[in-house]
């Protein structure tokens, strides 16, 4: 499935909706019995404690909890990759200790996963030493180790590497560690944030769009513990898609990769803002369509289920409107009642 969203047209709410559809309603009915469904969730442009707010806020989920219950896993690709090596680790101490405001900062400005410069330093660097650097904790009365950074708990994996080989591998411990403690099979939702991202930080000419959706494609199939189902959100704005005069070679990368996960896609959720401009009681717009089978085999349509009698689900176009506490209500033109 292929979730698209625009400058404006924010899909978070609805990454959101469905991760609540698949951790709340865990148990999935199928042929041999019933499986849980488990998340592997990969983010390479925001950062753990960000998904967090945004699933307590928009759903009511305690994203923590479930991942303390390996009901999810994150991989972090924005910490190592854009901050560096041990920086991601910093500036989650920094958020864990954080009581509001801190050197002048607020917790709005940490939500982000950057950390200014004067407040590391105000805040959790010492006189002594070198600047931008944390001293090691010192060793419990005991001799016992420190206890893990937030990076390095349970559930938490990290990208250092653009390297598409890592991805597959590291996509597939976080799979091994949530199916270690499995008394039955479960289901994997696998989902991919901004993985256009990646272009933007090849290092080597083999990463690219057709390479990108080999990995995808042999997660979900080839794998020895393959994917059940894929959302991958990816940004579709108009200077994304209207490549310039001449075309840049990025703009054709990002163009390319958005079009083939198109193709591939059984289902495209797209948000957009409304033509006519801003209004006060709608935020954008959302339509969906189907691909070639019609969303078959992600448990969103019966597999018994003709398709001329989903005619009426098949590229629907809805409304939505984002409330100030974070719940959003979708519903039709002309309709006063949310879906």
């Amino acid at each position: 499935m292929l979730v698209t969203s625009v400058l404006g047209a924010s899909a978070n709410w609805l990454i959101v909706r469905f991760l609540c559809d698949a951790l709340s309603h865990g148990n999935i009915e199928d042929g041999d019995g019933q499986e849980d469904t488990v998340v592997v969730f990969v983010s390479w442009l925001r950062d753990w404690e960000f998904w967090k707010q945004e699933a307590r806020k928009g759903g009511g989920l305690d994203l923590e909890r479930l991942r303390a219950g390996r009901r999810v896993a994150f991989v972090d690709g924005l910490g190592a990759m854009f901050l560096g090596e041990g920086e991601g680790e910093k500036v989650g101490a920094v958020k864990k200790g954080d009581t509001g405001t801190m050197g002048g900062g607020t917790r709005a400005g940490l939500r982000g996963g950057i950390v200014p410069v004067r407040t590391q330093q105000h805040s959790i660097v010492p006189t002594r030493g070198p600047p931008g650097r944390i001293p090691a904790p010192a060793p419990t009365a005991t001799g016992a180790a420190p206890s893990p950074s937030p990076a390095q708990s349970l559930g938490h994996f990290t990208l250092k590497s653009p390297d598409l080989s890592i991805l597959q591998s590291t996509i597939e411990s976080a799979i091994t560690h949530l199916q270690t403690t499995a008394e039955r099979k479960k289901k994997i939702l696998l989902v991919l944030d901004s993985p256009d991202a990646l272009l933007a930080l090849a290092s080597s000419p083999s990463l690219t769009p057709s390479s990108l959706c080999t990995t995808l494609l042999t997660l979900h199939t080839n794998s020895t513990q393959p994917a059940s189902h894929i959302l991958i959100h990816l940004h579709a704005d108009t200077p994304l898609l209207s490549l310039s005069s001449p075309p840049q070679p990025l703009e054709i990368a990002g163009h390319n990769l958005l079009v083939k996960i198109a193709h591939m896609s059984s289902r495209i959720c797209s948000c957009r803002v409304l033509d006519t401009g801003v209004a006060r009681d709608v935020s954008g717009v959302i339509t969906v369509t189907c691909g070639r089978d019609g969303g078959r085999g992600l448990g969103v349509l019966d597999e018994g289920k003709d398709e001329n009698e989903d005619e009426e689900r098949r590229g629907r176009e809805l409304l939505y409107f984002v409330k100030g506490d974070g719940g959003v209500r979708v519903f039709e033109r002309g309709a006063g009642e949310g879906l």
